[in-house]
């Protein structure tokens, strides 16, 4: 009883402040900041996508295309124009094994490789619960030590699956615990496949 206490305690003063109040009047006399894109035409800045296609329709090629534009720069699935990142892509990969992983990410011919970090979970997806708030800050620590600026998760299915949540009904629930770790870790644009 006591630990909840302290636990609940701890998370009352963690609390972020409340938005200051102001009316919509106010708000649309604002300039609106121009807009810019991670991925030109593609993906706004500051966004997260989900990537959605049938099995072997080729998400993965799609997927090693992204981390290589996003470190190199150039043109996504050569149309849409990329500016290379600061810090590093992070790419969990919950279905192929490290050997596979690596062999794909191989076959991109990625020049800046130092700033790709890739991690193979396959059989431990379960390691991306982040709906418990400990190990998500554990990922968060993880994140900021490898100055990520853009995380990809290959794919949410096996995630789903370790987590015993139901795709159809509960897939908000790691939605919303992914957009806190992403806030948390600073992390500005997300592929969630």
């Amino acid at each position: 009883e006591e630990d909840a206490r302290a636990i609940v305690a701890r998370r009352k003063t963690d609390r972020a402040p409340l938005p200051e109040a102001r009316t919509l009047a106010d708000w649309l006399e604002e300039e609106d900041p121009p807009e810019t894109w991670r991925i030109e035409g593609w993906q706004p800045a500051g966004s997260r996508v989900v990537l959605a296609a049938q099995y072997k329709a080729g998400k993965t090629t799609l997927v090693g295309n992204l981390a290589r534009v996003l470190v190199d720069g150039g043109r996504f699935l050569g149309t849409g124009l990329v500016e290379p990142l600061a810090g590093s892509v992070v790419v969990l990969d919950d279905e192929m094994s490290p050997r596979q992983l690596k062999a794909w990410l191989r076959d991109q011919g990625i020049r800046n490789a130092h700033q790709v970090i890739a991690e193979s979970l396959k059989g431990r997806a379960s390691m991306l619960d982040l709906m418990d708030d400990d190990r998500r800050a554990e990922w968060v620590t993880w994140l900021r030590s490898v100055h990520c600026e853009y995380l990809i998760i290959d794919c949410l299915r096996p995630v789903m699956d370790a987590l015993a949540l139901d795709e159809n009904h509960e897939a908000g629930r790691f939605l919303v615990a992914l957009d806190s770790l992403l806030v948390e870790a600073g992390i500005p644009d997300a592929c969630l496949v």
